[in-house]
């Protein structure tokens, strides 16, 4: 679905080249059209080649640049993660491929704790991970987000977004709670004891 902010953009960029008044009807199906088309093409192409374009007057550089940014937003989403399990595994030591993955999450998405180790402030999680963690990993944990929980992991949870919650050991509840919420398929259960390389396997997901 195409916001209503980039849906009126979307129109005048339509008015500029064409001449022409459109309904939001016409340009919700012309801009999904292209929107669509954008997704198949939207790995190869790199957003400093837009950049690089000099006219920056062409509508259709302009029509382009709104749908790129529409597909950026509709592609970012909240991550959550729990910490031991997922970034710590036995022995207290960092999982294989936590810098990548944290790397590739903090970048791409919104990133919130949920964790034992956090509940309405972040400090405790990031101390314990301090000492853990190597310096990339531990640099991207400072920009993941704080949550506040009580009983369950799924209270830190928004359930109006899209979202992904890695965690190695869901409760039975919290399960039950994303399934009335149709949300079942959002969760990532880890597993670095059968799999100590699992964290590399999740990275394709985000």
């Amino acid at each position: 679905m195409i916001s209503d902010e980039a849906l009126q953009d979307f129109k005048k960029v339509w008015k500029d080249e064409f001449k022409e008044d459109i309904s939001d009807e016409k340009a919700m199906d012309e801009g999904t059209a292209l929107l669509n088309l954008m997704n198949v093409i939207y790995r190869p192409v790199k957003q400093e080649w837009l950049k690089e374009l000099d006219e920056k007057d062409n509508p259709v550089n302009k029509a382009f640049d709104i749908l790129f940014n529409e597909v950026e937003r509709q592609r970012k989403m909240k991550i959550y993660f729990d910490i031991d399990g997922v970034l710590v595994g036995r022995g207290w030591k960092p999982a294989l491929y936590a810098t990548e993955f944290l790397r590739a999450a903090t970048e791409k998405h919104d990133c919130y704790w949920a964790t034992t180790h956090c509940k309405g402030d972040a400090g405790p999680a990031l101390a314990y991970l301090k000492g853990i963690l190597p310096s990339e990993a531990y640099s991207c944990c400072e920009r993941i987000k704080t949550t506040n929980w009580t009983y369950n992991k799924t209270q830190a949870l928004d359930m109006t977004s899209d979202f992904l919650w890695f965690e190695d050991a869901p409760m039975d509840i919290e399960k039950e709670v994303l399934s009335k919420q149709d949300k079942a398929k959002c969760l990532i259960v880890v597993d670095l004891i059968a799999n100590p390389n699992h964290l590399e396997e999740l990275i394709k997901l985000l």
